[in-house]
Order: C-alpha cells, then sequence, then structure tokens
C-alpha cells in the first residue's frame, strides 16, 4: 500500500513520542504535565529541537516504467542529500500543547548510462547532475484527554511543502493515539491517521506503538509502526546502538518534459527501507552525535502531478547501501 511516507511516518513519530511522554507522567489527565518539549531532555529523545544530517548512497542502476510500460533505464553512480529539521513547541498548557515543525532536504544525483525511447525525454536524469530542494513546514496541536478510561493523545497537523522555486501542496491530518498499557517496562499504543493528501493513496492508516525494556538486561524493544522496528541498548557511558529496520520517504519536485512539452512541474517520491545499525553519543547536555549505515531497499519510486494520486511513472532501483551521519542540538537542559 502505497501512502506518502515521510509525511506519515512523521506525523506518527510525534504522536507516538507525545503518547509516551505524557503515559510516562501518569495515567491520569490530572497530572499530565510532561508534554514534548519535555521528551527533548530525555537522554536520546526522538523528537530534537534540531538536527542536521548529511546520506550518502552507494551505485545503483534503475528501470522506470510509464504506462507500465519500460520507458527509461540507467546507473545512479552518486546519491547525497543533506538534510535540516527543527521541532520547537509554541504554547504549552496542561493538557494540550502547540507546536512548529520544518524540514529541508538537498538532494544530489548524478546519472550515467541513461537511455530512453528515440525522442523521448528521461523522467528525472535531464542532466547527468540533477540537483533538488525539498521544504515541508507544519502547526501541530495536540491535546490530551480519555477514552474509555484510557489516555488518549489526539493531534491535529496542517502541512504545507515547497520546491526552492514553487509552492507545493497544503494538506491536513488527524493522528489519535490510545495508549493501553503503560507500566515500569513496557507501553502500548494503538492509534488511526487521517489524512487529505491527494498524493497519497490511503487516507486512513492504522498506527501501532510498543516499547518494552526487557528486565534484568540493558536491552529495549521499540517498535513504532509503520515507521521503525529496532532493538537498543546503551554502550558507553553516553551511548546507544541501536540495530533493527525504519521506513523512510524522500519527495521531491522537479520539472520535465517527458510525459508532455509544457515543462510542468511534478512530485516524485521515493520510499526505502533502511536495514542496519545506529550509534548515537550524548556529547554534553545540548549535543548529541550519531551514525548510521546499512542496507537499503527501495520501493518503487513514483511521479505524480500535484493533488492528483494517478502515478505517471514508476521506478525499480537495485539495493545498495548506505552512510548516513549527523548532530542534533536541544535547547533546554
Amino acid at each position: 500500500m502505497e501512502i506518502k511516507i515521510m509525511c506519515a511516518s512523521l506525523l506518527v513519530l510525534f504522536s507516538v513520542m507525545s503518547a509516551r511522554t505524557y503515559a510516562q507522567s501518569s495515567d491520569s489527565i490530572k497530572v499530565a504535565k510532561k508534554t514534548i518539549a519535555e521528551d527533548i531532555n530525555n537522554q536520546f529523545p526522538s523528537t530534537r529541537f534540531l538536527d542536521v544530517q548529511y546520506e550518502q548512497l552507494g551505485e545503483y542502476k534503475y528501470t522506470t516504467k510509464v504506462n507500465d510500460k519500460e520507458y527509461e533505464s540507467g546507473k545512479v553512480i552518486s546519491q547525497n542529500r543533506l538534510k535540516l529539521a527543527m521541532n520547537y513547541a509554541l504554547i504549552q498548557k496542561k493538557n494540550w500543547v502547540l507546536s512548529a515543525s520544518a524540514r529541508y532536504k538537498y538532494e544530489h544525483i548524478a546519472f550515467e548510462d541513461v537511455e530512453v525511447p528515440s525522442g523521448g525525454v528521461p523522467v528525472i536524469a535531464y542532466d547527468n547532475d540533477v540537483h533538488f530542494h525539498y521544504l515541508w513546514t507544519s502547526i501541530n496541536y495536540t491535546r490530551y484527554s480519555m477514552l474509555w478510561n484510557k489516555p488518549l493523545v489526539s493531534n491535529v497537523t496542517i502541512s504545507a511543502d515547497a520546491s526552492n522555486k514553487n509552492f507545493g501542496m497544503l494538506y491536513g491530518s488527524y493522528l489519535g493515539s490510545l495508549i493501553l498499557k503503560r507500566n515500569e517496562f513496557t507501553t502500548v499504543t494503538v492509534g488511526l491517521l487521517v489524512q487529505s493528501n491527494a498524493n497519497g493513496i490511503s487516507p486512513i492508516l492504522p498506527t501501532f506503538s510498543y516499547n518494552h525494556k526487557f528486565k534484568g538486561s540493558m536491552w529495549m524493544l521499540d517498535i513504532i509502526l509503520p515507521k521503525q522496528i529496532y532493538v537498543r541498548r546503551q554502550l558507553l557511558k553516553h551511548g546507544r546502538i541501536s540495530i533493527g529496520s525504519e521506513l523512510d520517504g524522500n519527495p521531491f519536485y522537479f520539472k520535465s518534459e517527458f510525459l508532455a512539452n509544457n515543462n510542468k512541474s511534478y512530485m516524485f517520491n521515493r520510499n526505502e527501507f533502511k536495514s542496519g545499525a545506529m550509534f548515537e553519543y550524548r556529547l554534553n547536555k545540548h549535543f548529541i552525535g550519531y551514525a548510521k549505515t546499512g542496507w537499503i531497499e527501495p520501493l518503487n519510486g513514483t511521479t505524480r502531478e500535484k493533488y492528483k494520486s494517478d502515478r505517471l511513472s514508476r521506478t525499480q532501483y537495485d539495493g545498495n547501501f548506505y552512510f548516513n551521519f549527523g548532530v542534533s542540538f536541544n535547547v533546554l537542559k
């Protein structure tokens, strides 16, 4: 089932972290004093004030189909990404939080041996080296309440994206997470994501999270579906190692004449399964450095027009290795 993975997974991660933070405070709404902003203070918080990362992918081959017929093939000899992310709590009250998030991605792709039909135009590889800038921002309203005598975390988000040249799309979403269980070792939540994004084929998506600390062990299991599955443990005094998989999306806007001679702007999105290991180290109370590496198994990359769900092209990729390193900053003590 195809969805716009980047936005969906960010919303799921954001809401689940809010739910876990709320659950850690109490099972009662009357003492819901821990919020998203306080979650940032944890040893290795999932929601961080500022994050900067660089990612390098290995070589791989690809094939693109248009109207279910092979249209383009070639090789990517270099691909790298620079990503910046920011999260900030604007207003904090006892039972609700208003926050803002922003993302920026620069992506460079170098192509080789690109082949298209005679007279055809490549979908994306219109040059040997192409560069893309993608921007995304959101306003998030998170409310803590009770449902069926269980804590409920509700998140309403208004999002917008763009390239460095054109505005992209505006869309909204609702994500509710119900905390089914919370004790010293285990937290379980279930939820439902409803989104208006026309580029997402599924407007409704179930969510699930399971966090378990093994008794008498330094290992823990961290599952947030459909975002990630990791086993984690402390390594060194201020370090942590994580082994597992995550689902990531990498969209961008581009202009191409491959379907019509009008230089129209399109949305491209490639979803990726990343499996491997990550090491994080707290440098001081504000900075965390990290590095991760492993194997990427890309799902199909799709091209669509804005606000439309019809797929104009589908691209298949070979798997390849990746390496990522970054640093995050937390403004709070």
